[in-house]
């Protein structure tokens, strides 16, 4: 079980860390939520066509007050228009983690409570960008299997091992609850190969269901946003 679970950690780890490097969901060809690039079809602004691009970055057309910096230039006037969608997959911080576990398994995770500093929890009134290490995404994996835990500690389609429907089924329940997007094929396909084939030595039925929950908690798609 144990040389299972660190597979199914490093696996979870590679996932996680895309986060590193800004690759939003339509970077990976991830279909999009209808608020940026990709297959979305939201009726926002910049929303997706359907066909992997996206309309240009809405602006203010009215600007408020300006400023004057040294040598009477305007400090405004060569800021340049970002990309939307150009700083997605950026690590949510320590102190979103509790309120984000509690929002998708109504349950936070005690581990939580001591782990700022692995998570690089930055001093009060002070702000640093998160970055992902081996061992932030070890605890991030604890924390979501100590959430999992309980959510799939009541419930009839917990109460047994997973089939390859109701394997399906709570995948595809979770990556939408847990991602708020609908998986891809892939994605799916590699959910339920946790729950049929990666944790089938496992005779607790509540900890296998708990480890699949976690594999798919534990991802760039919840940690990240």
């Amino acid at each position: 079980m144990k040389s299972r679970t660190n597979k199914m950690i490093f696996g979870l780890m590679a996932s996680a860390l895309l986060a590193l490097s800004g690759c939003s969901s339509g970077d990976l060809g991830i279909p999009g939520d209808g608020n940026g690039g990709g297959a979305g079809s939201g009726s926002g602004a910049g929303a997706g066509d359907g066909t992997g691009t996206q309309g240009a970055p809405p602006l203010c057309t009215t600007t408020g007050k300006t400023y004057a910096g040294f040598g009477g230039s305007t400090l405004g006037s060569d800021r340049v228009q970002d990309v939307l969608g150009a700083d997605r997959g950026r690590l949510k911080p320590y102190s979103a983690l509790t309120g984000e576990y509690m929002r998708v398994s109504s349950y936070s995770p005690p581990i939580l409570t001591s782990s700022a500093s692995t998570f690089g929890a930055p001093a009060k009134n002070w702000y640093q960008e998160p970055t992902a290490s081996a061992i932030s995404i070890y605890t991030s994996y604890r924390a979501s299997y100590q959430s999992c835990l309980q959510m799939t500690a009541t419930g009839t389609e917990f109460s047994a091992a997973p089939t390859s429907a109701t394997a399906t089924t709570e995948c595809t329940t979770w990556t939408r609850k847990f991602w708020s997007r609908d998986a891809t094929p892939d994605e799916l396909n590699t959910c339920t190969g946790v729950a049929l084939t990666d944790t089938a030595s496992e005779t607790d039925v509540n900890k296998r269901w708990a480890y699949v929950c976690a594999s798919v908690m534990t991802s760039a798609g919840f940690l990240s946003y």
